[in-house]
Order: C-alpha cells, then structure tokens, then sequence
C-alpha cells in the first residue's frame, strides 16, 4: 500500500498526471497506459464519466502495480470516491469542493485533489483537509489569474488542469504549479481508435522532454 506521503512526492517529482477520458475499453486502455509508460509518463488519471473507470483502474493497478501510479478523475462525491479508492486509486481529483469526497480520502491515506477557482473555493477546500489543489479550468483562468491567487494562498499547492498543452505546460510550472493534468494534447482518442500507440509514446516523451 502507498503512503500518502509518497504520491504526494510522485506527483511533484513527476509533474505530469496523464489524463485518460472516453477510453472504456480495458484493453486499449492498457495498450495506452503502456505507451505513456514508455514514453516516461509515470502517473495517470482515468476519469470516471468514462465507461468502466472501476474496471479500467482495476486492470491497470493490476498491471502496473507500483511502476505506476493510477487515479480517478471527475470524482463528483464520497460514493465514487471510495469505490475508485477501493479499485485501486491513490489518488481522487475532481472538478469541485466537495468536503465529502475529501474526507473519504482522509479516511482511506488517499489523496484528495478537489478542483477550485475562487479564493474561497481553495481555503474551504483546505479547510476540509485537502492535500493539493486542482486549479480548474487552468487555460480558460490563466496563469496570471493563479499566480495572483498565491499571493494571499502561498501555502497552498496547485495542479493545473484544463487545456495544459506542449506551449504552455512550462507557462504553469514555472509560475509555481507543482504538476499538471494533460487530457487529450497527450491521449487523442482518435489515435486510441487508430491503435496509434506510438503516437502517444511520442507525444508523452515530447512532453517530458519539454519540462
């Protein structure tokens, strides 16, 4: 079992949190976190709006084991939580305080990453026991309006969700993120379909050559 400690550190050390939406096949699923595996990505987020997210992390952590590290994403309360928790998730995004899902987190030795974007989002968020922050919508927001956010909240840590791409992902860390979700600038669904597994493998070395 992973502390929470140490996804935490992952997360940091590793910058980049692969964002898998819409894939609800378990094997192509695999086939794509291989290819993220080998292009040197080493967390990975499977959202849970896609069909089987419960099977789909099963079979990773089945997998992948501690080689990699599996959350759920788009986590919306404390029933989805635990049953990702309970599939094989370290860690638990979502795009919204919700104090009940942080809080099945802390129960578990999970990592709970509740989405906010308002000064009063984060501190009630935090408040709750959030570990990190997932600063959402990131592009649409700015990297001006979250640098002006830890001003007053320099305490607190931000992952940047939500249109992270090649040209911009060095934009947020470097403005005091410390990581990223990268959706479909990473896993396009038509190279899914394609079976363009190299295609990703590229795309994911791209990326961690970039930071």
């Amino acid at each position: 079992m992973n502390k929470k400690s140490d996804i935490i550190k992952s997360i940091k050390d590793n910058k980049i949190i692969a964002i898998i939406r819409g894939v609800d096949n378990s094997n192509q699923a695999l086939e794509v976190v291989q290819s993220l595996y080998e292009g040197g990505i080493k967390l990975v987020e499977v959202a849970f709006n896609t069909n089987n997210a419960e099977k789909i992390i099963e079979s990773i952590d089945k997998k992948f084991g501690d080689s990699m590290h599996i959350g759920a994403g788009t986590v919306l309360d404390s029933e989805t939580a635990k049953t990702a928790i309970q599939a094989g998730s370290d860690f638990i995004l979502s795009p919204i305080v919700n104090k009940e899902m942080i809080h099945c987190c802390n129960r578990y030795g999970k990592v709970s990453i509740p989405g906010a974007a308002t000064p009063t989002e984060v501190i009630n968020a935090m408040n709750e026991g959030a570990d990190l922050i997932k600063f959402f919508p990131a592009e649409a927001s700015g990297v001006k309006y979250m640098k002006s956010l830890q001003g007053p909240l320099d305490h607190v840590e931000f992952i940047a969700v939500g249109g992270v791409n090649l040209n911009n992902i060095n934009e947020f860390l470097n403005s005091g993120a410390v990581a990223v979700g990268i959706g479909s600038s990473l896993i396009n669904n038509e190279d899914v379909k394609n079976n363009n597994y190299a295609t990703i493998t590229e795309k994911a070395k791209n990326f961690i050559e970039i930071i």
